[in-house]
C-alpha cells in the first residue's frame, strides 16, 4: 500500500510532535513567584555593602 505524500507529512508531523505531548509537563514551569522571592531578598541584602579593609598596608 502506497501513502500519499500528505499521509506521510501528517505522519512525521504527528511522531515530531508526540515527545512534545509525553514531555509537555516537564517543560511548563512558572517561576514568577520564585523569581519575585529571590529579587526580594537580593533587594533586602544589598542594601549596605561590607567595608574594604586593606591587607598588610
Amino acid at each position: 500500500m502506497t501513502r500519499s505524500r500528505s499521509e506521510s507529512r501528517q505522519n512525521t508531523l504527528e511522531s515530531f510532535l508526540s515527545p512534545n505531548k509525553v514531555y509537555a509537563h516537564l517543560r511548563k514551569r512558572d517561576y514568577s513567584a520564585h523569581r519575585a522571592a529571590f529579587s526580594a531578598h537580593i533587594a533586602a541584602s544589598s542594601s549596605t555593602p561590607a567595608p574594604v579593609v586593606a591587607l598588610g598596608g
